[in-house]
Order: C-alpha cells, then structure tokens, then sequence
C-alpha cells in the first residue's frame, strides 16, 4: 500500500471567494508529469540535494485570479511515503515460587530504524513546492524491562 493522496493548492485567493468556507483553491493541472523519479530517498531535500522534490511543480499551473482549477481535491497517482513500522518483542518468564513469578522483556521499536518524512509543501506559489524537509516519528527505540508479581 502507498501513503495519503498529495492535495495541491494556490494560497492566492481570488476576489470571487474561491476560498469560500476556508477553502483554497485548486491549481490546473498542466500535462506535465507530477511525479518525480528515484527512490524515497533520492526524492527528499538534505543538505546535499537541496532542491530534490517529492512531486514536481511543472505538472501545475496558476488557474489565475476568480478561476476554478481543474485539479482533483486529492491526487490518488501522486501519493506521500508509505509508513511501516517493525516492532519485535522478546519476553521469558521464570517461576521462583508457586506465588512469585517474574518476566524479562526486551522490546525494540522501530526495527529496522527506517525514516518516516513529514508531507510536502503542496503550495503551488511557494518557492519550496514539492520539497520535504522534516522527519516525524522515531529513531530505532531499545527497552529492556524486568517485572516481578508477588
């Protein structure tokens, strides 16, 4: 499965209220692919690529001031990173009397520590649309825990 569908938008209402009840207005669409190519990785902004976009601002255009775009509210063929998350549990339980009991567990959260991006500027009048430049979640999580029951 893949991510949520990317919602493109312009922040420049217009004066025939297209932004009416909060709303923002829908870009056109231009024909141009929205889509970039690479892996998750390649497509995210570091320090080293900094203009390296998750969807391209060439596949939208500027509807103009009092147009309606013709742009989907959500685009289902560009979506964000899909989201996985391993975790493993090991547990053992030891017996020290017929009342007293304890268990070890050793938790590892995040497993294979893979990078979970923050969405895209899906602005298209701003400067850094398409770029991703935050993280969200967590690292790789160690936890080791012993519980006693008396």
């Amino acid at each position: 499965m893949s991510g949520p569908p990317i919602s493109a938008y312009v922040t420049n209402l217009s004066a025939a209220n297209l932004g009416l009840f909060n709303g923002l207005q829908r870009p056109n669409l231009s024909g141009q692919p929205v889509q970039t190519t690479g892996d998750d990785l390649d497509r995210i902004a570091t320090a080293d690529h900094p203009s390296a976009a998750w969807i391209s601002a060439a596949g939208y255009a500027n509807p103009g001031l009092g147009a309606f775009g013709n742009a989907p509210r959500t685009d289902g063929d560009n979506r964000y990173q899909f989201r996985q998350n391993t975790d493993a549990v090991f547990t053992k339980a030891f017996s020290f009397s017929r009342t007293q009991s304890g268990e070890v567990r050793f938790e590892i959260l995040n497993l294979t520590n893979t990078p979970k991006f923050g969405g895209a500027n899906t602005d298209i009048s701003s400067s850094a649309f398409g770029l991703i430049t935050t993280s969200r979640g967590f690292s790789r999580i160690l936890q080791l825990s012993f519980r006693y029951k008396f």
